[in-house]
């Protein structure tokens, strides 16, 4: 469906994106890795670094929409994503549903022992 072309362009874009990301030039990242997104919806890591770079500018709102169309419609188990949402959810004050999302990316080891999701949550109850 997505076609040899469009597959190339969005992995050029991608990688575009990442270099950007990389010197800190959000605004462009954000462009390359949200057109890459749409040349192939089925490479969901282009959605994810699409949102990632909307959080590094200050763009939660929008990162928030992206993360979830990804877990909810993409059916995206990524505990990057997960752990981005869950982020967000907390700063925004919705602190029980970002700890639901930080206890997913816990339960998989994602972060480690980074103590993140101890010191954000378990201090709540």
């Amino acid at each position: 469906n997505i076609g040899y072309e469009n597959t190339m362009e969005a992995a050029t874009l991608h990688s575009l994106g990442e270099e950007y990301y990389g010197n800190g030039n959000m605004e462009e990242a954000i462009q390359a890795f949200r057109e890459a997104s749409e040349l192939n919806p089925l490479e969901l890591p282009y959605k994810e670094n699409y949102a990632n770079a909307l959080m590094q500018n200050g763009d939660d709102l929008e990162a928030l929409e992206v993360l979830n169309d990804l877990i909810l419609n993409d059916k995206s188990n990524s505990p990057k994503s997960y752990y981005m949402r869950g982020l967000i959810l907390y700063e925004m004050g919705d602190i029980n549903k970002g700890c639901l999302d930080l206890s997913v990316v816990n339960d998989t080891g994602y972060l480690g022992n980074s103590g993140v999701y101890e010191s954000l949550c378990l201090k709540q109850n």
